[in-house]
């Protein structure tokens, strides 16, 4: 006679009396079985996790800042261009104002209870850049959803973000908490981690296969942090697939 359960751990364990060795080596198969599949469905949720919210939970990271910017070449006329932006995000006239109009360059800022940022368009000979850089004000992370509404926004412009999240964290060891994102990212299933100091903490490069990569030192990088310790208190400043902001 046997039984068999998971314990609170979802571990197999067994209760046995009078078992022969075939029962025995049936049920360590199971076990066996059942240990391979939880692994692979822990595997599974951690990869399909998002990175950023992982690290904020697991540094106690309270977001101060995140954003996205952007740039993309067109060819219609500038002002026009960065004015329906504004209006396809739903900013009102009252909530933006011109900085720079000249010649090559026409530059609004833009500031409402949501947003803040600005939309740049620089002429060069016979072409148009813009460029957009864009900040939420929530302290819960918006990032994906920024994403979506500036994607709306620009409509048919095939155009590649730089997405960030700046955040102040508790611990005050930050060689231990760059081991243990170090850590996060290889269940991630990241590779080409590469770790540097820096005059106030550490910037470490990863490949975790979920954004557009780049090519840095001839290997393909989407992710990298910065930890870093200033009066005001410690932060970690995430981006992909890299830091574009100042820290």
């Amino acid at each position: 006679m046997y039984l068999f359960k998971l314990n609170y751990r979802g571990e197999l364990f067994i209760i046995a009396k009078g078992m022969r060795r075939k029962n025995l080596f049936i049920l360590g198969i199971i076990f066996l079985l059942g240990i391979l599949f939880l692994g692979i469905d822990r595997s599974k949720a951690t990869v399909n996790d998002n990175i950023f919210d992982c690290i904020l939970k697991d540094t106690n990271g309270e977001i101060v800042e995140y954003g996205l910017i952007t740039n993309f070449q067109h060819y219609g006329e500038g002002e026009k261009v960065c004015k329906k932006i504004l209006k396809n995000l739903n900013i009102n006239q009252n909530d933006y104002r011109d900085t720079i109009k000249n010649e090559k360059i026409y530059c609004i800022e833009f500031d409402d209870n949501n947003l803040e940022g600005y939309i740049q368009n620089t002429r060069y000979d016979n072409d148009n850049i813009i460029t957009i850089n864009i900040k939420g004000k929530n302290k819960a992370n918006e990032l994906d959803k920024l994403e979506e509404e500036l994607t709306g926004a620009l409509k048919d412009e095939n155009v590649r973000f730089f997405k960030y999240v700046k955040a102040r964290i508790d611990e005050k060891d930050l060689q231990k908490t760059n081991k243990d994102i170090i850590t996060l990212l290889k269940d991630f299933r990241g590779e080409n981690i590469e770790t540097i100091k820096i005059d106030h903490g550490y910037s470490t490069i990863a490949y975790i296969k979920k954004y557009n990569p780049i090519n840095i030192n001839g290997k393909p990088i989407d992710f990298n942090y910065a930890l870093c310790s200033y009066n005001s208190g410690n932060y970690i400043i995430m981006g992909t697939p890299e830091i574009l902001i100042s820290y």
